[in-house]
């Protein structure tokens, strides 16, 4: 008899089980994990709600900015609901804060009805290219809980040139005739930026040109952004000094926050006077002995030239002479060249440029380094 009262009731239980656990199952298992589903109310389920309004979009894509410049825009945010709202300083990215909350507090009340606005200041820095940032503002409106104002465009250099390196290399050239070489500068929040001036360190043999760019010129510089600007023709005219040269050139501009641009003019002039050879380099000199190292001038079509030392480094004593070969009168267009480092001179390294002017027409004056090394006594 026990024995099927056991039964009876393990048969109820089973029965009840089979009832209860599909409602159990078709309800949530974790009452938290729920609360996270946005939003989690509606403006009407608990009674009157604030509505956070804005009055327009919350990105603002600006204009192209220079470095190291800072922007600001201004929001309008307003209390459209029928209670109180809160707005709270939410968190931003580097360089963008939100400016003018009330006494510079964290937090603010709009009754309903109310608006206010919201300023966001942002710094270019050094940033280059694509500029992105952010700041939130927190509001106890159950469908908008945060709000993010978002500012966004493109960064770059008050003024940008081309080449980058701001080096314009001419390499072996040749000064019997002009070369030329192009400098683009340009900038992409100023349209009407101008030239004020181009000057160099050697005029008389390097002459400017400035000219607008062209739609073509300015495709090339691959810019994402519309630029404006001008281009720099640079002419290095015949006879110029023979030998390497480095030269600097400076281009003023009405940038206000790049006025100024230094560019620098090298390469290597060959001509009608060559010196061979090129550098004039003397090792572990005594500097109680002294020591002396000779070059030959050679003149391109063999013609008489005259040369005078007209620099050169301490205590270096440069001389000129025809070569041993010259016939006569008739000039062989070679020359002996002969530096010497006189003895007594203080040790040390030596580096220096020596000099020459010439009569030549083409060749009026020829540089030709020098580097040594003078060694003391023990």
């Amino acid at each position: 008899m026990l024995r099927w009262f056991l039964i009876a009731i393990l048969a109820a239980g089973i029965t009840m089980a089979i009832i209860i656990a599909p409602q159990m199952l078709s309800k949530p298992a974790n009452k938290a994990t729920d609360d996270l589903k946005f939003p989690t109310k509606t403006a009407d389920q608990n009674g009157p709600s604030p509505i956070a309004t804005v009055d327009h979009e919350p990105l603002h894509a600006f204009e192209p900015m220079p470095q190291n410049a800072e922007g600001k825009h201004v929001w309008k945010i307003s209390n459209t609901g029928k209670s109180d709202m809160e707005l709270t300083k939410g968190p931003s990215t580097c360089s963008c804060t939100i400016a003018n909350f009330k006494n510079d507090e964290s937090k603010l009340v709009l009754k309903p009805g109310e608006s206010t606005e919201i300023e966001l200041k942002w710094e270019t820095r050094q940033n280059n290219g694509e500029f992105k940032k952010s700041a939130s503002v927190l509001t106890n409106d159950p469908l908008k809980p945060s709000v993010e104002f978002v500012v966004q465009g493109i960064v770059r250099p008050a003024v940008m040139v081309q080449p980058q390196d701001r080096v314009l290399n001419f390499s072996n050239a040749s000064n019997d005739k002009p070369i030329e070489a192009i400098v683009a500068v340009y900038s992409s929040d100023k349209a009407d930026m101008k030239i004020v001036s181009v000057t160099n360190s050697k005029p008389a043999f390097i002459e400017t040109k400035i000219s607008p760019l062209a739609p073509a010129e300015k495709t090339q510089l691959s810019q994402k952004e519309n630029v404006y600007g001008h281009k720099i023709t640079v002419q290095i005219k015949p006879g110029m000094p023979v030998g390497l040269f480095s030269e600097e050139m400076s281009v003023k501009t009405d940038h206000p926050r790049q006025e100024e641009i230094k560019f620098i003019l090298t390469g290597k002039m060959t001509g009608p006077i060559s010196c061979f050879p090129e550098v004039l380099r003397l090792s572990q000199v005594s500097a109680d002995k002294g020591g002396f190292i000779q070059a030959t001038l050679i003149v391109r079509d063999k013609k008489a030239v005259k040369f005078e030392v007209v620099e050169e480094p301490k205590p270096v004593k440069v001389t000129i002479v025809p070569a041993d070969d010259a016939k006569g009168t008739e000039s062989s267009g070679r020359y002996r060249l002969t530096l010497t480092i006189p003895p007594g001179s203080k040790p040390g390294a030596l580096e220096g440029i020596v000099v020459l002017k010439t009569d030549h027409p083409l060749a009026k004056e020829v540089k030709i380094p020098v580097t040594a090394v003078i060694l003391g006594t023990k």
